[in-house]
């Protein structure tokens, strides 16, 4: 699985797992992770610190991706100005992302995102 960025880019990735059932919406477990230098990613599920398993669960996902440089020294989040901030277009980091992705149980479950903008 890939994303398409600039080499060297890490960015964060995240399938988040929503639907809906009668109108009411209905969460499910989400998986993140990280690409390497080359775009490359893996994810994981968090159930809890002792079960995170590789993959995400079946299901229907908006995926988001986000690029946050990592900060130098401590961050103090009530300091206006220090939170580090995203680098791609909001697009790909809210609920609306154009990105998506249907993990299926048993299938190659290989999903590669290019991003524009």
């Amino acid at each position: 699985m890939a994303v398409a960025a600039p080499n060297g880019t890490i960015l964060q990735i995240a399938y988040q797992c929503t639907q809906f059932s009668r109108g009411i919406l209905k969460r499910r477990k989400s998986a993140s992770g990280r690409t390497d230098s080359s775009g490359q990613y893996t994810l994981t599920t968090y159930f809890s610190p002792d079960d995170q398993p590789a993959g995400a669960m079946p299901g229907e996902y908006v995926v988001t991706v986000t690029k946050i440089d990592e900060p130098e020294g401590i961050v103090d989040p009530y300091k206006k100005g220090q939170m580090p901030k995203n680098q791609l277009p909001d697009k790909y980091s809210s609920q609306r992302s154009p990105l998506s992705a249907t993990v299926t149980a048993g299938g190659a479950n290989r999903f590669d995102f290019p991003l524009e903008d």
